[in-house]
């Protein structure tokens, strides 16, 4: 859902952070302008795939888009330029292990930003393991998906 609002709907966002976020593979996205986005999605998923393709969300079914395609095509919707600058967030034990894809030299003084969460599961990052890991696969704790969204968010205000 978030990101189809920053596609519909730019004028009103400035930027997004959507967690296990993604868009149907046929959803054409086509903002009236750049929004910020800090997409965070996680490899153990067993809920929305991180390589994409078919999954029964609260609408039915559909095929979805793979979390780094999600994510390039942001980049390009941003006008980013060069290589996404990758840093690895310290472990907590937990294990999961954080990269974080950082393109900052984009459109409008907007950013993409990718924290892909190997081994974690349908779960929000730094929040309580609500359902058990045999589930819904493990929290991560390396970040908290709350705090780092403030923070983004505060950063691209317009």
């Amino acid at each position: 859902m978030t990101n189809r609002l920053a596609c519909d709907r730019a004028d009103l966002f400035a930027a997004i952070a959507p967690v296990s976020g993604t868009l149907g593979v046929n959803v054409g996205c086509a903002p009236s302008r750049p929004v910020a986005v800090l997409e965070t999605r996680r490899t153990a998923d067993p809920i929305v795939p991180f390589d994409g393709g078919p999954m029964i969300g609260r609408g039915g079914p559909s095929t979805i888009v793979s979390a780094p395609s999600m994510i390039d095509r942001w980049r390009e919707i941003d006008g980013c330029h060069g290589v996404p600058a990758e840093d690895v967030l310290p472990s907590v034990g937990d294990g999961t292990e954080v990269h974080r894809f950082s393109s900052t030299a984009c459109s409008g003084g907007t950013a993409a930003v990718f924290m892909q969460v190997d081994n974690g599961g349908h779960t929000w990052p730094g929040g309580t393991q609500y359902l058990p890991k045999a589930i819904i696969g493990p929290t991560s704790h390396a970040f908290d998906a709350s705090e780092t969204s403030w923070q983004f968010f505060a950063s691209h205000a317009q």
